[in-house]
C-alpha cells in the first residue's frame, strides 16, 4: 500500500476524507493488470465513509441491498454477493480490502469455495471501485465509471477479469524451489534463468531481496512484505513462476 503524503498535517487530511475516492490507496501500478476469467466471483459490497474508513460489510445499506439479487456482467460472467456472516466480520476485516491481503482473501475464498473475489466500493458521492483477486494472480483493480455505480461495477468486472494475453509479461521467469521462516517472515529461494533477474527482483513491488544462496549464484532468496502471496507478487509484476526444475 502507497505511504499517506507526510507533508500534511493531520488536521488537513480529516477536513479532507470526505474526498477520499473509493478505491482509497489502492496502488496505481495495479490499475494495468489483468486477471484470468474465472467461472464465477464473489463480490463483497463496501462503502467509503466520509471519514475514509471503510465498511466491508454495510448489511443495511442501500449499497449492499443493490446486490442482494445476482446479475451477471454485461460479458456473462455470473456474480454472486455476501453481505458477511459473524466469521466473516470476526475474521476479514476493512484492512483485508484496504490491501487485498492474500491470506485473508484466501480464506474467505475458501470459505465459499469461490475462484475469484471482487470488492466494489462506493461512496457518498456515489462514485464507486471495484478490486478483483484470484489465488495465485494477484489483486487488480479498476474505477468504475459510466452509468449507476451497480452497472459501471459489473463492467469494471468484467474488465479486471479479462483474461490474459498470450505472451502478456516481462518476458522473465523464475522457479521457486524453497522457502522458510526467519524472524517472523517467509522466505523463498528463488532460481534465476538470467543473471539480471537479481536486478529485476530487486525493483519488485512488495518484495525484498535478502541474498543469494549457496548455490553459485544461480538462486536468489526474497521476502515478500506484509504476508503476501509469493507468487501473487511475482505475477503481478509480469514474472513468469515455471515448475521446480
Amino acid at each position: 500500500m502507497k505511504p499517506l503524503a507526510l507533508t500534511l498535517s493531520a488536521l488537513f487530511l480529516s477536513a479532507c476524507a470526505c474526498m477520499a475516492a473509493p478505491e482509497g490507496e489502492w496502488p496505481e501500478e495495479a490499475l494495468s493488470v489483468s486477471l484470468s476469467k474465472p467461472q464465477w466471483v464473489l463480490v463483497v459490497p463496501a462503502w467509503r465513509n466520509a471519514d475514509g474508513s471503510l465498511n466491508p460489510w454495510p448489511k443495511d445499506s442501500a449499497w449492499a441491498k443493490e446486490w442482494v439479487v445476482p446479475r451477471s456482467t454485461p460479458d456473462g460472467l455470473r456474480t454472486v454477493a455476501i453481505v458477511g456472516d459473524s466469521e466473516d466480520v470476526r475474521t476479514v476485516g476493512s484492512e483485508t480490502f484496504e490491501t487485498m491481503d492474500a491470506a485473508s482473501l484466501g480464506w474467505l475464498a475458501g470459505k465459499y469455495k469461490a475462484p475469484a473475489i471482487a470488492v466494489a466500493i462506493e461512496d457518498e458521492g456515489g462514485l464507486a471501485s471495484v478490486a478483483g483477486w484470484i489465488q495465485g494472480e494477484g489483486a487488480a483493480w479498476r474505477t468504475a465509471d459510466g452509468g449507476s455505480a451497480r452497472e459501471a461495477s459489473l463492467a469494471a468486472i468484467d474488465e479486471i477479469f479479462s483474461g490474459r494475453s498470450e505472451g502478456e509479461g516481462t518476458g522473465f521467469d523464475v522457479a521457486i524451489t524453497g522457502q522458510r521462516e526467519a524472524a517472523g517472515r517467509m522466505e523463498y529461494r528463488i532460481e534465476i534463468s538470467q543473471d539480471i533477474m537479481a536486478d529485476v527482483l530487486r525493483g519488485v513491488p512488495g518484495l525484498d531481496v535478502v541474498g543469494f544462496a549457496d548455490d553459485g549464484g544461480r538462486s536468489v532468496v526474497v521476502s515478500p512484505r506484509d504476508g503476501q502471496d509469493i507468487e501473487a507478487v511475482l505475477r503481478q509484476a509480469g514474472i513468469t513462476v515455471r515448475a521446480n526444475p
